[in-house]
């Protein structure tokens, strides 16, 4: 949103919550944007159980847009948010397909996301591997792809240190993200390594059974060097990549992750799974759930550590994903609709 409003257009974001809508943006979401007056937040509740909330939701809009006039309505989603937004009849509809909506759908939700693919004046996907299933989905879709990117000028590297091996992981705890394998493979480590340390920066509903599991698990040692945080602000999260050397992320499905992003833009070497979105990104990839690979990578990685930070993985991101320059490419194809 931020990027967007830069771009020079002004933005109404809505925040939508309600019984049966997990609210997933935090009521810090809102003090971000407020030091941009070109932005304007309005959280709106919705209820309803099913795609009926985004019916609801889009009937909202549409009332709203009678006042509002607004040239162009954006959904960061295809599926649900999709449907709201088709709904909303704005003079432009755009989709903004980001992992799961395209790689997750499944019937019937399939067939109502297609639906709004095809309806959609513009569907823009985060990454080519995405592109591609979303053409798979929907055939007569205009679909392009550009990356949803992130602020490159403030991921930037930082200094660790060098006695220590750092490993750090922002993925949230979510089967989706696979932590668990992590864990199990940090507990095979040897125990004759120099010294290394793992941080889990992230939150989310399966933190505690995963903290459990490696108190539980881990030798005494092995669990002194990971720290769980539980979640931080974009401030600490920031601060956790700058003092690491090393990116962990095992998601067993994802669009171009902007986790990953972040992470090689501060010059950290990754280690991924080995899933499509992933292959551009990395040279160390792990097959999801191959726990001994995993433990072996890290194993080298600590044995054999590199000196200062990965420039190449962040050349690449700042050529291919600054937010800044995605976001004024989208605002131009908007207008040109």
């Amino acid at each position: 949103m931020e990027a967007i409003a830069k771009a020079g257009v002004e933005v109404h974001a809505f925040q939508v919550a309600g019984k049966g809508y997990v609210d997933t943006q935090a009521p810090a979401w809102q003090e971000r944007i407020s030091n941009f007056e070109r932005v304007i937040a309005t959280r709106t509740e919705v209820r309803g159980v099913g795609f009926l909330k985004y019916f609801q939701l889009g009937n909202w809009l549409n009332q709203h847009f009678r006042t509002l006039r607004p040239d162009a309505v954006l959904s960061l989603y295809a599926g649900g948010l999709g449907l709201a937004a088709i709904r909303a009849r704005a003079p432009k509809v755009v989709l903004y397909a980001v992992g799961s909506d395209i790689l997750s759908v499944k019937p019937p939700a399939g067939w109502i996301t297609r639906r709004n693919l095809t309806q959609a004046d513009l569907v823009v996907t985060n990454g080519e591997y995405l592109a591609e299933r979303t053409k798979a989905l929907a055939p007569k879709a205009n679909v392009r792809n550009l990356l949803l990117g992130i602020d490159t000028k403030r991921y930037v590297p930082g200094h660790g240190d060098p006695t220590v091996s750092s490993f750090v992981c922002t993925r949230g705890f979510s089967p989706v993200y696979n932590n668990m394998m992590i864990l199990r493979a940090l507990a095979r480590l040897p125990k004759d390594l120099p010294h290394w340390s793992f941080k889990f920066v992230a939150g989310g509903p399966l933190l505690e059974d995963h903290r459990e599991w490696a108190r539980v698990n881990m030798d005494q040692e092995t669990y002194q060097r990971v720290t769980f945080l539980g979640g931080l602000a974009s401030d600490g999260v920031l601060r956790a990549l700058q003092e690491s050397d090393y990116f962990v992320s095992m998601s067993k499905s994802d669009g171009t992750a902007t986790s990953v992003l972040e992470a090689l833009s501060c010059g950290l070497t990754p280690i991924l799974s080995d899933i499509p979105a992933n292959r551009p990104w990395s040279q160390h990839l792990v097959a999801v759930d191959d726990i001994t690979r995993l433990a072996l990578v890290m194993e080298r990685m600590i044995r054999e550590p590199r000196t200062g930070t990965f420039p190449e993985a962040r050349d690449l991101v700042v050529r291919t994903a600054d937010a800044a320059t995605n976001m004024r490419q989208l605002v131009n194809w908007i207008g040109a609709l």
